[in-house]
């Protein structure tokens, strides 16, 4: 069992904490909104899909023209521990936009609030920013960060992690369900409350939807271990941990597993999300994630 559940890990964004420095602006520069200073919370829940400007211009604009050859921040790693962290531009760099296009792991998402609220002339609250489309997840941005930091890369030093390897933030769903997943379910009855499952979107005849195509999007869930509960009638219940859009937030919801029917692709299941869906249930795939 991974060191994190995907719950737990879903709380490094929601109950997140932030060290601001003090606000450093250019000489003369009258600011226009002054942010607290010191461990300040800063959730992390933001559903945040696409392409960005803002990094661009927080960082050119803003960052990179006070920045030496090296600059030290405070960062709390996955373990809970602060620690300060020495970046050459370039690697800060790297570690600045994930979170802008929502790919970025918690210690990425500190890196863009602390840096935006050091060194912009920000006239947006620190609160207010969090809630607006600045920073925040999409759906295999919280799970692939998921996967690669904690069930697969546990222990290894965060600033050596490339948010565009696979398996990771950027990768699609199928190519995620293929390659961090060893069994792929095709009854509930196959479900272990102990273990971790993908789900994925699928069309009715099982193929797994990725964005582009047809589909400007697909979607991509991890469960909760220990949640499963049986139901009468070959159904289920339990906790999924998502990234999702239409207002909402990262979140944890009780998913209700319906039928399964064989697919052309696979077995495809029917999953209500949460008490007040009471439709015919989103259709997904399930496969465990590898231990």
């Amino acid at each position: 069992m991974p060191p994190l559940t995907p719950l737990q890990f879903a709380d490094k964004y929601r109950k997140m904490e932030t060290f601001l420095y003090p606000q450093e602006l250019p000489t003369g520069v009258t600011p226009l909104y002054t942010p607290p200073t010191g461990w300040t919370s800063t959730p992390v829940e933001h559903y945040r899909l696409g392409h960005s400007n803002w990094w661009q211009t927080f960082w050119r604009h803003d960052i990179a023209p006070r920045l030496g050859k090296t600059i030290t921040l405070t960062v709390k790693n996955l373990g809970g521990h602060p620690e300060d962290v020495d970046f050459s531009p370039h690697q800060l760099q790297r570690h600045f936009y994930p979170p802008f296009v929502g790919k970025g792991s918690p210690e990425q998402a500190q890196i863009a609030i602390q840096l935006t609220y050091r060194f912009r002339r920000v006239s947006t609250s620190v609160a207010d920013f969090l809630k607006a489309d600045f920073i925040g997840l999409d759906c295999n941005g919280f799970v692939g960060n998921y996967i690669q930091r904690v069930a697969n890369g546990w222990g290894h030093p965060w600033t050596g992690f490339d948010n565009d390897k696979d398996p990771g933030p950027t990768t699609e769903m199928s190519d995620m369900i293929q390659t961090c997943c060893d069994k792929p379910i095709t009854s509930t009855s196959q479900l272990i409350a102990k273990e971790i499952y993908i789900f994925v979107l699928c069309e009715d005849d099982g193929k797994i939807i990725d964005p582009g195509g047809k589909h400007a999007w697909g979607h991509v869930m991890i469960t909760e271990p220990n949640t499963l509960i049986p139901l009468q009638g070959g159904q289920c219940r339990i906790k999924v941990v998502e990234a999702t859009g239409a207002g909402m937030k990262l979140r944890d919801i009780d998913y209700t597993i319906k039928s399964a029917t064989a697919g052309k692709f696979g077995t495809v299941f029917r999953a209500l999300r949460g008490p007040a869906d009471t439709g015919n249930g989103m259709p997904i795939r399930i496969a465990r994630l590898r231990a």
